[in-house]
Order: structure tokens, then C-alpha cells, then sequence
């Protein structure tokens, strides 16, 4: 509704007015998987709006479905950062135990692909 108004004085609508509900969505599907039909009433927007932006996040790997029919069910996708955080302190948790293992000390040793994981976990840390 504000938004026909701004355009018909001239002023730009900004994707900054949008950000808040897609925000809010995440912030939602943080603590818990939800449907858009349990997602839409908290954000006072209709289902289908609901559904629109959920549609977006998917798209934008930001959210993922976990299930495969209806209703969808959605929760925050693990981003690449925080996986590679993930495997990088599990490992550091259990290089003991993994060392240990005859034929996993060799395989690590003798694969470079390891060394290149390290590097790519390095520049990941913040």
C-alpha cells in the first residue's frame, strides 16, 4: 500500500522495505522448522506472500525444504563457511583418535586434496 504511494510522488521504493519479513523469516526458521501456512499469520502477509518469499530464499540456498510434499516444511541451510567450520572442529576434536587408524593416517597423508582443505578452512576462520 505505501509503496503505490511513493511511486506516484516520485520517490524510488527501496528493497530496504522489503528486507524485514524476509528477515524475520530466518530468524523464525532459525529456532524451528515451520510451513509458510504456520509462517504467514506471525508475519501478518498471506500464505502466498509467504510462499513467494520462501520461494526466494530456496532459490537463494538460503533455506532448504525438509520434506517433499505439501505442506513444505523449511529451515536455514547450512552455509558453506559454517560446514567447513564444522569439519574443521571435528577434526581438530579427533585427529587423536583418526591418527590412530592405519589406513586413515595413510590416506590423509597421501592425498592433497587434505592440504587444500586446510587452506580453504583457514581462510574461512574469523
Amino acid at each position: 500500500m505505501l509503496h503505490g504511494v511513493k511511486e506516484r510522488v516520485g520517490l524510488k521504493v527501496t528493497n530496504s522495505e522489503k528486507i524485514p519479513k524476509i528477515k524475520r523469516i530466518m530468524e523464525l526458521l532459525a529456532d524451528k522448522e515451520m510451513t509458510s501456512v504456520e509462517l504467514a499469520p506471525i508475519l501478518k502477509i498471506t500464505v502466498a506472500n509467504c510462499s513467494y518469499k520462501l520461494n526466494i530464499l530456496m532459490n537463494d540456498g538460503r533455506i532448504i525444504r525438509t520434506n517433499n510434499k505439501k505442506p513444505y516444511k523449511y529451515k536455514v541451510a547450512i552455509t558453506p563457511k559454517e560446514l567447513l567450520k564444522f569439519y574443521n572442529n571435528f577434526f581438530k576434536d579427533n585427529v587423536d583418535y583418526l591418527m590412530k587408524k592405519p589406513k586413515i593416517r595413510d590416506y590423509i597423508l597421501n592425498h592433497d586434496e587434505f592440504d587444500k582443505a586446510e587452506d580453504v578452512i583457514k581462510k574461512c576462520q574469523v
